[in-house]
């Protein structure tokens, strides 16, 4: 959310349009093999051409472990987080799962896509 959070911890940089769609294909397809709950882009940023970090909202039991997870899905060499935010790169991008309720979802989805400012 802002792709701001890894700056100094590790390498990441803006993708272009293109680019940043396969990858985001790439990393919702392999999130959907393990998590059980809905997975989504926040919408708002489709209208931009450049792409400093990729912010996905991802519905969670209380049962799961999305850091656990993400560590074995990516193996990134570093997760932060920070309340229900998780955020590590791939393939120097900074991505930013956003962890909420199932419940939560949708909602959730609306505020980050409005909040993007995009």
């Amino acid at each position: 959310m802002g792709g701001r959070a890894l700056i100094g911890k590790c390498f990441t940089r803006r993708y272009d349009k293109e680019e940043f769609f396969i990858l985001v294909d790439e990393v919702i397809n392999k999130m959907k093999e393990v998590f059980v709950g809905n997975i989504a882009l926040v919408p708002a940023v489709r209208s931009k051409s450049s792409f400093g970090d990729m912010d996905l909202v991802l519905a969670i039991t209380e049962e799961e472990n999305p850091v656990e997870i993400l560590q074995k899905l990516f193996n990134p060499e570093l997760i932060l987080s920070n309340g229900g935010v998780h955020t590590f790169a791939l393939k120097e991008l900074q991505i930013d799962v956003i962890c909420h309720k199932p419940e939560n979802f949708a909602v959730a989805l609306a505020y980050f896509s409005f909040e993007s400012g995009n």
